[in-house]
This record gives C-alpha cells, structure tokens and sequence, in this order.
C-alpha cells in the first residue's frame, strides 16, 4: 500500500512540475464515466476507497493542461472528498483545493455539499490571491434507468480583487439527466447557464462494448455549434481518455487525459439504476 501511495504522489508531482492545465467538462450526472467529475453528490455513490491522479490537456500544449488528485473516503453515514488540482507555469497559475462531503439517500436521492479554495497568480509582478466557496449537488433516482442531475458551482458568488480589478468566479447552474437503454448505452442531456454566459446545451453518448473500453460522442452548442467523439480505456489501474472536438468556429481540437486509479469506483446504485 505504501508502495501504492508513493507512486501516486510521484505521478502527481510530475505532472504539477512539467504540465499545467486547462478547463475540464463537468458533467453532473453519474454514468458519463471520466476522471473530471465534479458533482460531490457522485462520491456518495461510491462503496470503497478511491485515490487517483489524472492529467488532461487540450492540443498538445504545456499551457493547457489539467493536473489533478482525488482521494474519496466512503464512512457509514458521510462519504468524504479531497481534492486538489494545479493550472499553469511561473508567471500563471492557479491552485484549488475542495473538500466535499456527501450522502447516498437510497434509493432515490444523493445529496452533495463542496467546500473549494482558489488561489491565483496573474502574472510575476502580482502578488497571489485567493478565496473560497461552496458548491451543492443532487442526485434523484425515479426509475431504474434514468438518473436526474443538479449543480450548483460557486453558490457563495465569490470573487478576488488584483491590479484594482475584481475578478468574479463563475456562478455555474447544471441541470441533466442520463438515461440507459442498456447496461453498456447511455444518453446525457445536460444544460449548464453561467450568470454572465449564454446558455450552454450538451448532448452526449456513450457504448460500452466490454467493461474496460467505452465509445463517445456528443454535440454542443453555446455561441457556436460543436461535435466531440472518443474512446475510454481503463487496464487495470491506469486510464486513458481522449477526445477529438471540431468547432464551427475554432475548428478542429483534441484532448488526452492519462490517470492512475487504486481502486475501481462501484456504486452502490447500480442496482437500482440498471
């Protein structure tokens, strides 16, 4: 086991020191399976231990990459998240930590609370800055295929002064839902509004043709109509996902992520839900 952990830090480290990060898609229901989730009320639904590291980076580039480490502790009563994740180089960067704790109603409801710190660095001549939050998140269960998902991101408005501006963090509403055809079919519809963005739609699928490899395709469209397809791949501890995107107006894209996860993430719905 300390061999385990010693192996995990390590690749953690190494991808803070020669990566940096970038955005990662949030999804806010359950089954769309990436190591990017960021719905606490998800880690309720979790029956052991879990601790893994994952690096995502869009084009190739050390400018825009994602480092990041999640440790979920499910107890009896409360399942607890910790997490942290880096964004950027010397004159950029920025830091979060959350810790979340969460709770599996069954069979209908899981319910999720976040606490997050943000700390920037703007540039080399500007001091570092920081706040704090809270995100919420719910999960309800009406059938046995179909899962509905809520999320709030940034409910306190937080927001940090530097240079004389003041910077708000995003206030994110997610509404969505997944539904299963079968076992190894899934369909995510997922809305996302930002108070100071145009309304964001997601349509996503996903085909698990075995257990360790998924297939993916999804549209968007925000300002500007977008289409993504890849794969997932998971041997044993380790997962690769990537990613291929075509934009209307930025055109073509890509994003990899690579990971390493200790144990595999059973839920305890998946009774209820298959």
């Amino acid at each position: 086991m300390k061999n385990k952990l010693g192996c995990i830090a390590l690749l953690f480290l190494f991808s803070v020191t020669v990566f940096a990060q970038t955005e990662f898609t949030t999804v806010s229901v359950p089954h769309i399976d990436t190591p990017y989730n960021s719905s606490d009320a998800v880690n309720s639904l979790t029956e052991h231990f879990s601790m893994g590291t994952t690096y995502t980076n869009n084009f190739f580039l050390p400018q825009v990459g994602l480092a990041r480490l999640k440790i979920v502790y499910p107890a009896k009563q409360i399942t607890t998240s910790l997490s942290t994740s880096f964004y950027g180089y010397s004159e950029y960067y920025r830091i979060r930590g959350a810790l979340g704790f969460s709770h599996y109603f069954r069979p209908y409801i899981a319910i999720g609370l976040e606490g997050f710190f943000s700390g920037f660095k703007f540039s080399g001549g500007t001091r570092f800055k920081a706040t704090g939050g809270l995100n919420v998140s719910l999960l309800a269960f009406p059938t046995k295929k179909l899962v509905l998902g809520f999320l709030v991101e940034n409910t306190s408005f937080s927001f940090i002064r530097a240079n004389g501006i003041k910077y708000r963090l995003p206030t994110i509403f997610y509404l969505g839902f997944s539904y299963c055809f079968t076992q190894n079919i899934i369909l995510a519809v997922e809305g996302a509004k930002d108070l100071t963005n145009p309304f964001l739609i997601r349509l996503d699928f996903e085909y698990r043709p075995i257990r360790q490899f998924i297939l993916k395709c999804g549209i968007s469209y925000q300002t500007s109509a977008s289409a993504n397809f890849g794969f997932g791949l998971r041997l044993k501890k380790f997962i690769l996902d990537a990613t291929v995107k075509y934009n209307v107006r930025v055109s073509w894209g890509c994003q990899v992520g690579i990971g390493v996860q200790l144990s595999e993430n059973k839920h305890k719905s998946e009774k209820h839900t298959y």
